[in-house]
């Protein structure tokens, strides 16, 4: 099988807000006057940079259709603890079968699919759609907080260099280059390695332990 449903909502969803019963949520609350989208919580929209700047990218149809996201990840239980995170804003997860689907072997199999949502629609204006990201400047980002950074270290992190306790990034696995991920954790004194330049390396490793620790992802 190529594709199997991992996680999803019931087939049938009640809106929050007229609490009728809908096959397809996220069209009611596209076309209804009265009901709205619920809005992001500040944890979602951290969460989604830290996705962006992962492999995760944005999907749009045209037209007034909002934007979408989706994000492959190797580890199930991460996925399905961003399911969680998301709640009636996510749609589901697949499993998806690199061999067949893709004709070569991924290590990224579990698909997170993000319903199409305005807050995604303007994150579409600065990063883009589709795999080929736009070239944005740091001091664009917006809606980053200590979440952002946990997740993106749990997803691209270790911990360990040159003889030093250092938390380190691994930009190969992200779609950001490393001056830019450097500067946006400029406050933990943060460089790019120059052994491969691939790698963002923080020498404040006590304040960023001491961030991260303070928010649970």
């Amino acid at each position: 099988m190529v594709r199997r449903e991992v996680v999803s909502h019931p087939s049938v969803e009640i809106c929050p807000q007229c609490k009728q019963a809908f096959k397809n949520i996220a069209q009611h609350w596209q076309t209804h006057s009265f009901c709205n989208h619920p809005s992001y919580t500040e944890t979602q929209k951290a969460a989604t940079i830290s996705l962006l700047m992962y492999r995760g990218y944005l999907q749009q149809s045209g037209g007034n259709s909002n934007a979408s996201l989706v994000c492959f990840f190797e580890d199930q239980s991460l996925t399905e603890e961003l399911f969680e995170i998301y709640g009636p804003l996510a749609r589901n997860i697949l499993y998806i079968d690199g061999v067949e689907f893709f004709g070569q072997p991924i290590q990224r199999s579990y698909a997170l699919f993000i319903r199409p949502h305005p807050y995604l629609t303007r994150a579409a204006e600065g990063w883009g759609t589709g795999r080929s990201k736009f070239n944005l400047d740091p001091s664009q980002i917006t809606d980053t907080s200590e979440i952002t950074y946990a997740l993106l270290y749990r997803l691209a992190g270790y911990r360990g260099f040159d003889g030093h306790d250092w938390p380190v990034f691994d930009c190969s696995q992200l779609d950001v280059q490393p001056h830019f991920l450097r500067e946006l954790l400029s406050e933990y004194d943060s460089f790019v390695a120059t052994d491969t330049y691939s790698k963002v390396v923080l020498k404040d490793s006590v304040l960023f332990f001491e961030d991260i620790e303070k928010v649970q992802i």
